[in-house]
């Protein structure tokens, strides 16, 4: 009888080794799903600055008189509504089918401005 409490308790203690490392495992996974889940969020956080950026280099702000710094959400709805309504209205105009002549030809402009405005900064 005292072998098969040693047993027991020798087994005990191995499930609780076995359920100590799936605890860290575990522990482990979590840690890597948040660091892509951040490393996720810093990208999409990114691209938006980069987005905002290049639209700075359109008149549509001028046009909805948005300053930069300006609050779009608390203080300045209506001119993110108005920059909204402009946007939308736009891409209902145009047509979606766009070939890669058309996207070409986009580039070309969008590669335009965005040198254009780099001389402009280095010259300033």
């Amino acid at each position: 009888m005292n072998t098969s409490l040693k047993n027991i308790s020798k087994q005990c203690d191995n499930i609780e080794i076995k359920l100590n490392r799936l605890l860290a495992q575990r522990a482990k996974l979590k840690q890597n799903h948040i660091s892509v889940a951040k490393k996720e969020c810093k990208a999409r956080t990114r691209t938006l600055i980069q987005l905002g950026g290049l639209l700075s280099l359109t008149p549509i702000l001028d046009i909805c008189n948005i300053k930069l710094g300006e609050d779009l959400q608390i203080s300045a709805q209506d001119k993110a509504d108005t920059f909204l309504g402009i946007i939308s209205t736009l891409f209902d105009s145009l047509s979606n089918d766009f070939d890669a002549s058309d996207l070409d030809h986009f580039k070309t402009i969008g590669s335009s401005l965005r040198l254009s405005h780099l001389m402009n900064k280095s010259g300033a």
